[in-house]
């Protein structure tokens, strides 16, 4: 056999070397850190892909393109049904939880006389709504509590109310004019 010829005085071309970290293994193990990412950040793919070593640039468009991926989405709910099962928590246990950080009312922390309660008079409910408590100036005690937007907004989550306003809307301004004034121009009838 023949060696390939190059032209005189410049040394054969050689084959392109992958990139560190991009063999099968590599995309393997990055595509399950990206799922223990996922599931432990709450469901935020970009952020799980900058984790995994996404750049700023591609994060976003990489989380979409794993997030559609079969094996990436059954691995998510395999997951997530892993460590319900682990820390014995059901669908009723977390809605219960949400209704309660929904609906609490700080003023049960507080007596009459506008004094917070100790805390072993507090309702159960309100103890688990509560992330802190700092002693202030003169006695005064803070209590730092759960956001209730934040607990409104888990809560919507839970119950996909978001999922219709997520979705990616496509105006359509010439739809749109067109709308406007077949309304204010009675008995016009305009069609695309």
């Amino acid at each position: 056999m023949s060696k390939a010829k190059t032209p005189k005085g410049k040394a054969p071309k050689a084959r392109p070397r992958p990139k560190p970290g991009t063999s099968a293994a590599a995309a393997q193990a990055r595509r399950k850190r990206f799922v223990e990412e996922y599931v432990g950040n709450g469901g935020n793919g970009t952020m799980a892909a900058k984790a995994v070593g996404y750049s700023e640039k591609t994060a976003h468009s990489a989380a979409h393109r794993l997030l559609k991926d079969a094996e990436i989405v059954a691995a998510i709910k395999r997951r997530r049904a892993e460590l319900q099962k682990k820390y014995e928590l059901s669908a009723e246990d977390t809605v219960q939880k949400l209704a309660q950080m929904v609906h609490f009312d700080v003023s049960t922390l507080y007596d009459e006389t506008n004094r917070l309660k100790p805390v072993h008079l507090w309702p159960p409910e309100a103890a688990s709504c509560v992330q802190g408590i700092e002693a202030g100036p003169l006695g005064v005690m803070k209590v730092k509590t759960i956001g209730r937007l934040d607990a409104v907004v888990a809560a919507m989550k839970h119950f996909g109310q978001f999922e219709k306003d997520n979705r990616q809307r496509v105006s359509d301004p010439i739809r749109e004019l067109m709308d406007h004034i077949a309304k204010h121009n009675e008995g016009i009838v305009v069609k695309p």
